[in-house]
């Protein structure tokens, strides 16, 4: 197991086929954070997803591009990251920075409800009120590509939902 994304100093990090969408992240973007998460003892909240954080995008580093030098600086740079902390695994990483408005929420904020799947099994999917509000829809979960949230309304809808309380 390891702490990614990490919020001490706000970097996300994947070698993997993810690396090809985290490269089309551009400086300003959002780069969202959601978990599954289950209550422990109460009635109160439900085993859903939620969103657990944000990075507004400040740099996006493709370490397959860099000199050993400039390897060594991000190491030292972004030394809590999971990633840089191996150092066995800098081939075909990419490292997204988030900037100083970075945030790991207080509270976590529910995004998804259970419907049933092709074969009828219930499985996580975006609520009806995230499709609207975001304009993406259908079932998430970590082994999808990320979701890009686009338009200018549905951009403003997620900043103002990521900074409210």
């Amino acid at each position: 197991m390891h702490e990614d994304p990490e919020f001490l100093t706000y970097t996300y990090g994947d070698p993997t086929t993810k690396r090809y969408f985290l490269l089309k992240l551009a400086e300003g973007d959002q780069l969202v954070f959601y978990a599954g998460l289950q209550p422990f003892a109460t009635d109160r909240y439900r085993e859903a997803l939620y969103i657990i954080g944000y990075f507004p995008v400040k740099q996006v580093i493709d370490f397959n591009s860099l000199s050993k030098a400039e390897r060594d600086g991000y190491c030292q740079q972004f030394s809590n990251n999971a990633h840089l902390k191996r150092q066995n695994t800098l081939d075909n990483l990419v490292i997204v920075a988030g900037n100083k408005h970075s945030r790991i929420r207080q509270k976590a904020l529910l995004i998804s409800e259970k419907r049933p799947e092709k074969r009828g099994r219930l499985t996580h999917a975006l609520s009806s009120e995230m499709e609207d509000l975001l304009g993406i829809s259908g079932f998430i979960q970590r082994s999808i590509p990320p979701r890009f949230v686009s338009g200018e309304h549905n951009v403003n809808s997620l900043i103002n939902l990521l900074e409210s309380s």
